[in-house]
């Protein structure tokens, strides 16, 4: 699939009132190290008839792509190694991104559309590099898209830090103020009710937790907002989680 045909996906998706959202999840060892993945949820999509033939529309700008299925959408599932960027890419960590990977589904079938990445991480601190150098990646990379960077859907300036049973999310405060106007007001229609969730699974059973409006069941922890607040500067993400 080639750079136009992905930027298109991923334009669409911005029109996708209620279509869209994003889930931040987190498997945690004893150790520090663990799975982190952060996936662009646009299953939505094959709700709502006239989207899918938006969809259509897009892909059949791609002449390399064989349209199938009932509607003309072809089924998709593929993973995308970073470990294979160019060297020029990977800056000053190259093995770095041998544990990262990133996943594309589209299935009418199936109804399930996203796309995800993915990260073997060997410490926290690696998921903090992970957000300090995607969007750079994403500026030369189509299989990203538009998704990193800056006006992308992923969340920029995450970091994670672990010690002694406690997990604490930071994420630094911007010392500007956040732009207004009408392209964020339009941004803001366009993401209609679309949720940021994080989930955390932790190696031993959660004994407290400091994130605003968080909800606990055993070894998990869930997060949850909405998108709109989270641009406005109204939800907190942050906070510690202390566990057995």
């Amino acid at each position: 699939m080639n750079k136009l045909t992905i930027l298109l996906l991923f334009t669409v998706s911005f029109f996708l009132t209620g279509c869209l959202d994003v889930v931040e999840e987190m498997h945690l060892n004893r150790n520090g190290s663990g799975k982190y993945s952060i996936t662009i949820d646009m299953s939505g999509l094959f709700e709502d008839e006239f989207m899918k033939s938006m969809i259509k529309s897009s892909l059949e700008q791609d002449t390399t792509l064989k349209l199938g299925g009932a509607n003309g959408i072809p089924e998709m599932d593929t993973i995308i190694y970073f470990k294979d960027m160019p060297a020029e890419q990977k800056g000053s960590n190259p093995e770095f991104w041998n544990r990262v990977h990133s996943k594309i589904v589209m299935s009418e079938e199936k109804g399930k559309f996203f796309t995800s990445i993915n990260l073997d991480f060997a410490s926290t601190a690696d998921i903090t590099y992970l957000y300090e150098n995607i969007g750079k990646i994403g500026e030369s990379n189509s299989q990203l898209g538009g998704l990193a960077g800056e006006g992308g859907l992923l969340p920029t300036n995450v970091g994670y830090t672990f010690a002694k049973n406690m997990l604490t999310r930071k994420s630094p405060k911007s010392t500007e103020k956040a732009e207004g106007g009408e392209d964020m007001e339009m941004m803001k229609m366009f993401l209609g009710s679309a949720n940021f969730r994080t989930i955390y699974h932790l190696p031993g059973n959660v004994k407290k937790v400091t994130i605003p409006n968080a909800k606990t069941d055993g070894k998990t922890v869930t997060v949850e907002a909405s998108m709109i607040d989270m641009m406005d500067g109204k939800a907190n993400l942050d906070g510690t989680i202390r566990f057995k």
